[in-house]
């Protein structure tokens, strides 16, 4: 294998070199190879060799591009939105504010953005889970917009006094008598009844605890201490915010309502795809048969690629059954005046009952001997 500063050099064509990630390309652009000195160095030999050959310039490109192809306008502009902050929280626009990145975290993140541009291609081209994965992100279900709206309902809605910073009859948090606010209680039991409804594919683990179990003594017979207390209830807390599922603004519940039922969604058909302009084929006839001699002969089409799903198109009758789905996972939040509490509705999944049909008289007796 040959030696790492021997890997790149300057006499590589331009497109090539700014395929290396930022840091190695400064020091190839200037030196003219891979100094001895360099941290990319202290790899070892394979990981030196899954160094990612990536332009960031290009996979931001490609990232956005893809976002434009997505069959939903608010997937479209909140994936294109999330690329775009991405990308400036390590590249702000003040020169001086930039920083320059460890050549690991710059590997980290290149592949991450990979993973991300091969989960918005598979979703434009059909695949039912990269698409459901790529609404729950759009409609709060997972990912940051979903810890923001959580944020937003996690606010206590306690009076609070002036001179403290609680009410005279709030527990210490954390404690064993404390509760989170009366929203996040009353949305917690009302996701616990009906965890049998929802779908791990779009909310991941689904199941809750209402009331934390924290027992009265340790395993000496000792009474519990506090502070185990406060960190049993910070962990459950912790636990059933990360699987609770935010209710979203009435604007956009009714219009996720609409799209679900098919009232709307002309205008957020799927946007065509720009064909890639294909090269002509240099193989010649004395080139396959070389391949064929050496290399034996090839399989045909398998179901290799299908293992994992299959594409599909997208009409408009599969997207309303997406956005059906999305929609049994969101909550409807209201507050009830006269009786002073949080009420919460789901959109249950509807079941077909069995028919049961009456059988005649005739067929009994020819079946089963019955007169």
């Amino acid at each position: 294998m040959k030696s790492p500063d021997h890997q790149w050099d300057c006499s590589q064509p331009a497109s090539q070199r700014l395929s290396l990630p930022l840091g190695l390309f400064r020091w190839v652009s200037s030196a003219g190879s891979l100094p001895l000195k360099h941290p990319a160095l202290a790899l070892s030999p394979l990981q030196l060799m899954a160094l990612p050959l990536t332009n960031a310039l290009h996979l931001y490109r490609a990232l956005l591009r893809e976002c434009t192809y997505l069959p939903d306008s608010q997937a479209r502009t909140y994936l294109r939105d999330h690329v775009i902050h991405s990308y400036r929280k390590y590249l702000p626009r003040n020169q001086q504010q930039r920083k320059e990145l460890p050549l690991r975290r710059q590997v980290t993140l290149l592949h991450r953005g990979r993973k991300g541009l091969s989960v918005l291609r598979r979703a434009n081209e059909g695949y039912l889970k990269p698409l459901q994965n790529v609404l729950s992100l759009a409609y709060g279900r997972k990912g940051r917009r979903r810890r923001k709206l959580m944020d937003e309902l996690m606010q206590d809605d306690i009076p609070r006094d002036h001179e403290g910073g609680h009410a005279p009859s709030d527990p210490q948090k954390y404690s064993r008598d404390w509760l989170p606010s009366s929203a996040v209680m009353a949305l917690l039991r009302s996701q616990s009844m009906n965890t049998e409804h929802l779908d791990r594919v779009v909310t991941g683990p689904t199941k809750l605890k209402p009331k934390p179990a924290i027992p009265e003594q340790n395993t000496w017979g000792h009474q519990m201490p506090e502070k185990r207390v406060k960190n049993l209830m910070r962990k459950w807390y912790a636990k059933q915010l990360d699987r609770l599922l935010p209710p979203l603004p009435e604007r956009e519940f009714e219009r996720l309502q609409d799209l679900s039922h098919g009232k709307i969604g002309t205008d957020d058909g799927p946007v065509p795809r720009r064909r890639r302009v294909v090269a002509p084929s240099a193989e010649t006839p004395s080139m396959v048969n070389e391949m064929l001699l050496l290399g034996g002969p090839q399989k045909s089409h398998t179901f290799a690629a299908y293992v994992h799903g299959r594409p599909h198109r997208l009409t408009p009758r599969l997207l309303q059954r997406m956005w059906l789905n999305i929609l049994h996972h969101v909550p409807m939040m209201t507050r009830n005046a006269s009786k002073d509490r949080w009420e919460v509705k789901w959109t249950v999944k509807g079941r077909a009952r069995p028919q049961v049909s009456e059988v005649a008289s005739d067929y009994l007796e020819a079946l089963f001997g019955i007169h």
